[in-house]
């Protein structure tokens, strides 16, 4: 976990709802950063959540941001077509903040405590569209897809097909994250999603993906193996 820069309001004061945002991204920006130095999706997703609650409320004391408040801001993402599941996520984002300001003594906790008191955005009950469910491709496309692919494209489509790995996993393999001692050969991921949590995370990788990577492994150990 990174150390957190101490925030900039000092405790005992009454901040804005603008500078509380601005003190809480700054904790975020190092929160959700990566072994690598880049930053998280969660901490886009946040600045963006946190950006409706400035637009609305920014100048208005952190202490007087309350549960109709947010109504109000939730209501800007409706209006904006947002999906109803992510408009929760958003909400949910916003309410987290407002918990750092509490543990951190810039606002009383019945604030953070207020807040939790909204309840989400139900289905069919809200006029928050709700986004069509995702499908996996079908076999067909893939097979007339990878035809018009780059060869070195195609053959990583093959291969997080028959593994079913992550792109984010797919393009950072390099010869020595793979065990080959088995008739299964094990990735193990050096960054992928949940890493943050303390997660292991391994890939097997049957005959069919091996026939491909057999074509990438000469190469020093450190190397990746896609590079289209």
């Amino acid at each position: 976990v990174a150390t957190a820069t101490p925030p900039a309001i000092e405790p005992g004061t009454d901040p804005t709802v603008s500078q509380l945002i601005v003190a809480y991204l700054d904790f975020a920006a190092e929160f959700y950063r990566k072994p690598d130095g880049k930053q998280r999706n969660e901490y886009h997703a946040s600045s963006l959540a946190l950006g409706f609650v400035r637009r609305h409320s920014g100048d208005c004391l952190a202490s007087e941001f309350g549960p109709r408040k947010l109504r109000e801001v939730r209501q800007l993402m409706i209006d904006e077509k947002l999906s109803r599941v992510y408009i929760n996520d958003q909400v949910r984002r916003i309410i987290r903040a407002f918990k750092w300001a509490t543990s951190e003594e810039l606002i009383e906790p019945s604030v953070f405590q207020a807040l939790k008191t909204l309840e989400g955005l139900r289905k069919g009950r809200t006029t928050a569209k709700d986004s069509k469910q995702r499908k996996p491709v079908s076999e067909s496309v893939v097979e007339a897809t990878i035809k018009h692919l780059p060869d070195v494209v195609a053959d990583m489509v093959v291969v997080q097909r028959h593994t079913g790995m992550r792109s984010g996993e797919l393009i950072q393999m390099r010869p020595c994250d793979i065990d080959r001692s088995g008739d299964v050969w094990l990735y193990t991921p050096r960054q992928f999603k949940s890493a943050h949590h303390g997660k292991s995370r391994v890939v097997a990788i049957g005959p069919r993906a091996q026939a491909v990577l057999l074509r990438y492994l000469a190469r020093a150990d450190d190397m990746h193996l896609f590079r289209p």
